[in-house]
Parts: C-alpha cells; structure tokens; sequence
C-alpha cells in the first residue's frame, strides 16, 4: 500500500522497476531488495506497463491479471508496493511519461529508476530520449549473459549519445539469478516445474487459471524480463 505523501520524510527516495511482469517472478524481488539496500532506498514501487510499447504482441496474460500476479508477490513485503500510473492512461505505456506524471504527483520524492543491463543499450531508442534521463536517476543491475565490465561500456556509449556524464549511472550488484518470464512461461508450457522460480501464491494464481499452460502456450519465447 502506498504511503500518504505528504507523511513522507524530507528526501524519501524511491525505486521505481518498471517492465510487463509476464509474470513477476523470484529475481524481480531479488533485484528490487538488494536495489533497496544498495541505494538507500525507503521503497520500491513495481510499475507494471498497461500497454508495452515494444512487446505488445508478445505478452500473454491480460493487463489484470498482470496486476494481480504482481500484487501477490509484493504481499508482505513492507518496502515494496505496486504503482498503476500506466493503468491510468491509453496508449502505449511511455516510461518518460509515467516519471513525468509522478514527479507532478509526488514533487518531494526523489525517483531511481532501476534499469537491467538487457534494457541499457536500447535506451537511446526511447520514447522521450535523452530528456528522459532529467526525470530521474537510472540505476543498472546486470542481467546475465551480460558483465560488470559490459555495462560499464554501456553506460559510457548510452551517455555519450544523450551528452551527458556517464556519472549520471550507477551500477547496481545483484545476483545474477538467471530467471526471466520468458524462461517461466517456457518451463510451465513444457510442463516442468517453476516453483522457486516465481512466489508461492503467484503460481497458485497461474495454476487456478491455467495460464501459460499447454494448448495457449505458443508466446513463450520472448526474451523478456
């Protein structure tokens, strides 16, 4: 549940992870705790995207149900709570356009948006580019296959198309768990086991539906997060 914002204390920063949740799976709370506790966060708000813009045709579940496997796995957990300002709009789900919109709604917050080292490099190719990089601070956890030393070289190729700093990133240390959607889709169309792989009572929502299970189980293969 969010907080009030006008309770929040002088500097309260927040995280923002942004993406389809397709569905939310173990390493999206990995990333978002240790995130947390890297960067001093005091929350860290899942936005769930109402409409992708670059994978529209390859998410599976529906816009509700997304945001139904996503409030189940933050359950519980005090720091982390689920964000539907892209809920509130048509159109594709512009990330430039949700920082703009809480920036307005909460003027006192200060937003680090966390980016995967998968995400980086197409960043240039944005919505609202380079302008985007005003509305918050980016912060890049690496995804495998990719490397600490291939973000670094990222961060200096995407700030030298915005020209600005490469100081303007920072790199996040996460686990480099290896789990994707796409990879928990893959997994329940072939009638393996996912449990681990995404939270307990997000597979029980996942089972009692049947979702991503065989016959409709044809759009599994997006590299998605």
């Amino acid at each position: 549940m969010l907080k009030d914002p006008d309770v929040r204390k002088e500097g309260y920063r927040v995280g923002l992870l942004g993406g389809t949740f397709d569905p939310p799976h173990t390493a999206h709370l990995v990333v978002a705790e240790w995130a947390r506790d890297a960067l001093a966060l005091d929350e860290v708000w899942f936005v769930p995207a109402h409409v992708p813009p670059w994978k529209r045709a390859r998410v599976v579940a529906s816009p509700a149900e997304r945001l139904a496997m996503l409030r189940l796995a933050v359950s519980g957990r005090p720091y982390l709570a689920v964000q539907t300002v892209e809920y509130e709009r048509p159109g594709p789900s512009y990330t430039a356009d949700t920082l703009t919109t809480l920036r307005r709604r909460y003027p006192g917050v200060t937003f680090v948006f966390l980016l995967g080292s998968d995400a980086l490099a197409g960043l240039p190719r944005w919505h609202g580019f380079p302008g985007i990089l005003d509305l918050a601070n980016f912060a890049v956890f690496v995804r495998p296959p990719h490397t600490p030393d291939d973000v670094s070289r990222t961060i200096e190729e995407v700030a030298a198309a915005a020209g600005v700093s490469p100081s303007r990133f920072v790199a996040v240390d996460v686990p480099p768990l290896g789990i994707s959607s796409s990879l928990v889709r893959r997994r329940l169309c072939e009638g393996r086991s996912v449990r681990s792989l995404v939270p307990d009572a997000v597979l029980t929502y996942i089972l009692e539906r049947a979702l991503y299970l065989p016959p409709a189980c044809g759009a599994v293969a997006s590299g998605d997060g």
